[in-house]
């Protein structure tokens, strides 16, 4: 639902040779999760591109002081495959939700 956002592409560390992105609806996929947040992780670019790779991920909201206040762990280790996204969740919470549309302005 809506239109989605897209970071511009990161890595884990300096030294890491894959490279990531987040996509954010912050309306969320359909009318049921309207007034949720969803993600998804993507890996942009891998040193092969067959290349396949697994990985752990945190999300987390910070306050103004840069204090994490709410998070988002994975319990295992996902497949990620160079330019696929996986779906991370929906329904973080509506609250964290608003707040994040209100200050984009959506």
């Amino acid at each position: 639902m809506g239109e989605a956002l897209k970071s511009s592409s990161f890595a884990a560390n300096t030294n890491d040779k894959l490279k990531w992105c987040l996509r954010l609806n912050p309306k969320g996929l359909d009318e049921e999760s309207k007034d949720y947040l969803s993600l998804y992780l993507l890996l942009v670019a891998a040193p092969n591109s067959k290349c396949e790779t697994r990985a752990k991920f945190k999300f987390s909201i910070l306050n103004a002081k840069g204090d994490e206040t709410k998070a988002m762990e994975s319990q295992r280790a996902y497949r990620f495959v160079q330019g696929k996204y996986l779906f991370v969740f929906t329904y973080w919470n509506k609250l964290c939700s608003f707040f994040f549309r209100k200050r984009l302005g959506i």
